[in-house]
């Protein structure tokens, strides 16, 4: 590695030494970061300005924008773990039957 100084913590090139922090302490308990900060005030302002009431009034006027914008905050990907007590070969022949069934009416 390169020359270490050991007064900073840092090496000659400005980055932290491996094993050592720019705050050893670490955050301090109670202290909140930018982001719960940021979430809170747009919490605020989406109250004062209507709240839920105001934004779907402003979904039903704006369908194609409002569809976009969930888009984009839903996740992408679910991990879902189900059970349904049947195989998925068993699924597919109840469907099969019931579709057949359908067809006979």
């Amino acid at each position: 590695m390169a020359n270490k100084l050991s007064a900073n913590n840092r090496n000659s090139i400005g980055r932290f030494v491996q094993g050592s922090s720019g705050n050893p302490n670490g955050r301090p308990v109670g202290s909140k970061n930018k982001f719960t900060t940021l979430k809170a005030a747009f919490i605020d302002a989406f109250e004062e300005i209507g709240g839920v009431d105001n934004l779907v009034e402003w979904a039903r006027c704006n369908e194609t924008e409002f569809y976009r914008m969930l888009a984009r905050i839903m996740p992408k990907e679910i991990h879902a773990d189900v059970n349904a007590g049947f195989t998925l070969v068993e699924c597919n022949r109840e469907i099969d039957e019931r579709e057949a069934q359908a067809k006979d009416r």
